[in-house]
């Protein structure tokens, strides 16, 4: 009985502790895909921030309740789904990244599409059955001591992005606000910062 209930809880423990590398493996997979759809070559700069972003989700994941972990990344990967896949349809159609500011008025479909629907299918499927084993085996897959690392990592993760965000002189700041060659921007500052910063210009210029 000890022996049956020990695997169990292990099962909940092993699902748990691979949480993280599934969402940080999906995302940094969609980005990529991104990246060789559009320009078809990985800027260093772009790819580097996008990557931290998602590392930085991931490990603040860590240090939040199971469930609501569950949530962030759930939602940022479908997030993260539909900003890659709308610019991938959308370069495809003017070899330009979209802009809430443009109207456009239907993207085109395009094949990678069942690709990211797949990844996402895929993530939501194992946090189904994730959640279902830990409930099964009554194991907290979160019992784990992520907190130590978590702390450690946090300000590296910041401090490496902030040290790379002041090496970007004025006229790339200058672009960025307003968004003049935007292919230029997303290869500079990535794809996230690119719709953050887009998003914020379009209700700042609405209102």
């Amino acid at each position: 009985m000890e022996k049956k209930k020990y695997k169990n809880s292990l099962l909940g423990i092993i699902f748990g502790s691979i949480q993280p590398i599934i969402f940080l493996l999906i995302n940094i997979l969609m980005l990529l895909m991104l990246k060789l759809s559009t320009t078809q070559s990985i800027e260093f700069p772009g790819i580097f921030l996008d990557f931290t972003i998602i590392i930085l989700i991931a490990v603040i994941g860590l240090i939040l309740h199971p469930y609501i972990r569950k949530g962030l990344y759930t939602i940022t990967t479908i997030i993260l789904s539909i900003i890659c896949y709308k610019n991938i349809a959308y370069y495809g159609m003017y070899s330009s990244f979209p802009s809430l500011s443009i109207e456009v008025e239907k993207l085109p479909s395009h094949p990678i599409l069942i690709l990211f629907i797949l990844l996402v299918a895929i993530y939501i499927i194992y946090e189904i059955v994730s959640t279902i084993i830990c409930l099964v085996t009554k194991s907290n897959e979160l019992k784990l001591k992520w907190y130590i690392p978590t702390i450690i990592t946090i300000p590296i993760v910041l401090i490496l992005t902030l040290t790379f965000l002041f090496g970007f002189n004025e006229k790339d700041w200058d672009r960025l606000h307003k968004l003049w060659n935007r292919e230029y921007v997303v290869q500079k500052f990535g794809i996230i910062v690119y719709t953050i910063n887009d998003i914020s210009q379009s209700v700042k210029y609405k209102s």
